[in-house]
């Protein structure tokens, strides 16, 4: 099976979101006086929507919801 440019980059890209994602996420709930501390859900936030941006090619619009509304508060 060959994978196509287009979908090479898109799979790069969410590899490099989730990464800088979750370190980013961890270290920030570490060094900062966060309300809620960084749990499962914030991780699993993150990860999720960083793995939707596979689908962004495709179904745009609804990409951009399922992004948006869990992150909206």
């Amino acid at each position: 099976m060959k994978i196509s440019r287009s979908r090479l980059g898109d799979i790069t890209l969410v590899a490099l979101l989730v990464v800088v994602g979750v370190i980013g996420t961890v270290i920030t709930g570490l060094s900062t006086d966060v309300d809620r501390p960084v749990d499962a859900v914030a991780l699993a936030l993150v990860v999720g929507n960083s793995l939707l941006m596979l689908i962004r090619r495709q179904w745009p619009l609804p990409t951009l919801a399922a992004v948006t509304v869990p992150t909206r508060t």
